[in-house]
Order: structure tokens, then sequence, then C-alpha cells
């Protein structure tokens, strides 16, 4: 209560550290505005108790007065729609980008076989051997070049064919090979991910119990939702927020994380299907299977 002169500089002691910790917060803003995951803060400034003054101050009767302002939290300014929304654009996103990285590899592949000096050039070897043989089917000369050029399409064939086979052994191995199937991206791809649903069931407890202790750490806030970015971009996901500012993740209907804890995981499995080689599995943490294929 500002009734007194201690009251009065009490008051202004508070306004300089409310407005030093502003000044704190505009500069940690300026400090990591190239920082991508981090999100602009602001302080939240809420007025305190007002207290009655003297009936003799007024000819009205005792009137309130203001006692100051204190801080009552440091938000973060981020919209959970916009977070959604650019999640869902990322799960497109992601998809999109792996196939484009594939099938820029074949083309290029194709673009350099199909070149003046690759498969273009062999054919028309091929064709021009061809034509110098019907012409004179009995000449030996004619007859070589004509086999050497039809073994230089071969082998030049064999080689594209052999180049796609090892792109899809690298993305998903060989059926029938478990360990090329270890190997593949897919897999590796399975286990980062299981790797950052950990992270983020980590980052949850830590979060409930800033929570528990009267405080909400925006830091880890940051960090929660970089995390969710990064997993949309392989999965598509929704996420619940509790109160404790911990986040639930489903796939589907399907919960794959609730708060600090990963109820299901991803598992691949190779199946003996050439068309389609690889099933992803959610299975619980006995390793019963709860969904077949998410692919």
């Amino acid at each position: 209560m500002a009734t007194s002169l201690f009251g009065i500089l009490n008051m202004s002691q508070r306004s300089i550290a409310n407005n030093q910790a502003a000044l704190n917060i505009v500069s940690n803003n300026i400090s990591n505005m190239n920082n991508s995951t981090y999100s602009k803060q602001s302080v939240v400034l809420s007025s305190l108790p007002c207290y009655n003054s003297f009936r003799y101050c007024s000819s009205n009767g005792s009137l309130q007065i203001g006692s100051g302002a204190e801080i009552t939290a440091i938000t973060r300014n981020r919209a959970q729609w916009l977070d959604n929304y650019y999640r869902e654009q990322n799960t497109s996103f992601g998809y999109y980008n792996q196939i484009g990285g594939m099938t820029n590899n074949i083309e290029n592949m194709l673009n350099n076989e199909l070149s003046s000096t690759g498969l273009q050039q062999k054919l028309s070897d091929f064709f021009s051997a061809s034509q110098s043989l019907t012409a004179d089917p009995t000449n030996n000369a004619y007859r070589i070049a004509f086999v050497e050029a039809a073994q230089d399409v071969a082998n030049m064939l064999n080689g594209m064919s052999s180049s796609l086979k090892n792109m899809r052994e690298q993305a998903v191995g060989t059926v029938g090979d478990p360990d090329s199937f270890a190997q593949s991206q897919i897999k590796m791809h399975t286990d980062e991910l299981n790797n950052k649903l950990a992270q983020l069931a980590e980052l949850n407890g830590k979060l409930a119990q800033s929570q528990a202790g009267g405080s909400c750490n925006n830091d880890l806030l940051d960090q929660r939702d970089a995390l969710l970015d990064e997993i949309s971009q392989a999965i598509p996901l929704t996420t619940t927020t509790n109160t404790n500012g911990t986040v639930n993740v489903y796939i589907g209907n399907q919960a794959v994380v609730k708060g600090g804890e990963v109820k299901l995981t991803l598992n691949a499995v190779q199946t003996d299907d050439e068309d389609n080689p690889v099933e992803i599995q959610l299975v619980d943490e006995d390793g019963k299977v709860k969904v077949d294929d998410i692919t």
C-alpha cells in the first residue's frame, strides 16, 4: 500500500523492476531475431489491488487508489491454429519433398544415360549396324559390328536397371534380405522418428515439472514446438494441449504420446510383396500391434 513514503518508494521500485524486465525481454527478442525456433515474447502486466484513501482526501468519501502493477506472465506470441495449419501443410511438403528427391535422382540418371554419349548414342549405333547388316547380310564385319552394338545396348540397359535397383534398395531394402532392410532409409527414418517422439515425451515431463513449480518455461515450449514441426514433416499428426502445458500427439485416432509417456512407437516391417515392400505398424510398449499398416 502506498499510504506512506515507504509505500510510494516501493511502488516506484517495482515499476522500475517491471520495466527493466520488459527491456530484458525486448533484448532477448532482438538477440533471437534470426533464431527460427524462437517465439517472440511479451511481458504481461496486471494491476495490483487498490486501497481505500482516507475520507478527508475527498468530499465524496473514501476513494480507491491504485498501488502499481506486477508482472503476471511472460507469454509467447504464437497462434495455435497457425501452428496446426503449418504442421498439416508440412506433412504434405515432407511427402512430396521425399518423392521429389527420389524422382530427381532417377531423372538425373536417365538424363545422363539418354544423352548423346549414353543410350541414345548406343541405339543410334545399333540401328546403323542393323542397316548395314540388312544391306549385306553375308558380310562378317557387319555381323560382328551388329553383335557388338546390340551388346552395348544390352549393357547400357542392364546398367540403368542396376542403378534403379540400387536406389530402391537404399530406400526400402531388398525383399527377402533383412540386412539390407536394416540399413534402408525407411528403417532409419522410422527409428529417428521414434527418437523424436521419445524426446517430445521427455520435454513434456520437464514442462509438467516446470508448471508444477509455478512457472512456465518458454524455452522448453519453443523446443517442444520445434520438435512437433520436425515430426509433422514425417507423419500426419494432430495434437491436444493439456492444462500443464504438455501435449498429446495422435496419429489418426491413436495416441502416440500422452504427456510424458510414449504410448505407441512406429515399427517398420519388411513384407514379401515387391509392390509394397514395407509396412509401418503402430505397436505398444509390450510389442503388441495396434495398427497393422499406417504407411
